[in-house]
């Protein structure tokens, strides 16, 4: 989680987000997130459309969605199997 700015004895949340039909409501909701967050990502999980992630250039911003799509791929196998992250 270093890559998304997420250090190794620190924890993080992904916000999630309306999916509304008008967009601008989607930058307001998306700029609230990011004025009253402490520790705001560089992605947000938009209901019933996937993550957006951003950066200062269009490969940081991909490097962001795929360490966040790793992590979840990767709880999501622990949660199945119930191994240890180590055996994983």
């Amino acid at each position: 989680m270093k890559g998304v700015g997420v250090g190794e004895e620190e924890s993080a949340e992904v916000a999630i987000l309306p999916n509304w039909q008008d967009v601008s409501l989607i930058a307001r909701d998306l700029t609230t997130y990011l004025k009253n967050s402490a520790k705001a990502l560089p992605v947000v999980l938009i209901y019933n459309h996937g993550l957006t992630g951003w950066g200062t250039t269009p490969d940081q911003a991909r490097n962001h969605l795929e360490i966040l799509e790793y992590v979840c791929q990767y709880l999501y196998l622990k949660h199945l199997t119930g191994k240890k992250p180590e055996s994983l």
